[in-house]
């Protein structure tokens, strides 16, 4: 069988060097296989976004995202909030979905008002959620490998 490098579970502490994560198939059609330095020492990336806002991160070239926090909710009051209705602190981490959407890649885009991220609803409905995110961008390169047999 095959043995596919992956990248590591970005929930762990990037700051600290890990073992590579792997996975074996028996077919294998496609694959991405990303690969990249686990000693970090780019600065954390991010901020609030609100829900008419779109988080964009970007990486220089030869760099990768590695999403390091997100959470969707009104956890205080700020740019995004203005008024405390009594709704403060309801919040949902959502660090799967950027992970997923964002991880490994040079840039990306994900909209606040994403269906996945609204459908959270870690508030009353009435009540317009923010995305407090942060990212960092790590050296390495994503190679893609297709009809691997």
């Amino acid at each position: 069988m095959p043995k596919i490098l992956t990248r590591p579970d970005p929930r762990v502490d990037p700051t600290r060097v890990h073992p590579w994560h792997s996975i074996k198939i028996h077919r294998l059609t496609y694959c991405m296989c990303v690969v990249y330095c686990t000693v970090v020492t780019g600065p954390v990336l991010g901020k609030v976004y609100c829900l008419t806002e779109s988080f964009i991160a970007q990486c220089l070239p030869r760099e990768m995202i590695i999403i390091q926090s997100a959470v969707f909710g009104r956890m205080q009051i700020g740019r995004c909030v203005a008024k405390n209705y009594g709704h403060l602190g309801c919040s949902v981490d959502v660090m799967s979905y950027l992970d997923a959407a964002c991880s490994g890649l040079n840039s990306c885009e994900f909209s606040v008002s994403d269906p996945a991220l609204v459908r959270t609803r870690p508030c009353p409905p009435d009540f317009a959620s923010y995305l407090d995110a942060s990212y960092r961008c790590v050296p390495g390169i994503s190679v893609t490998f297709s009809s691997v047999q």
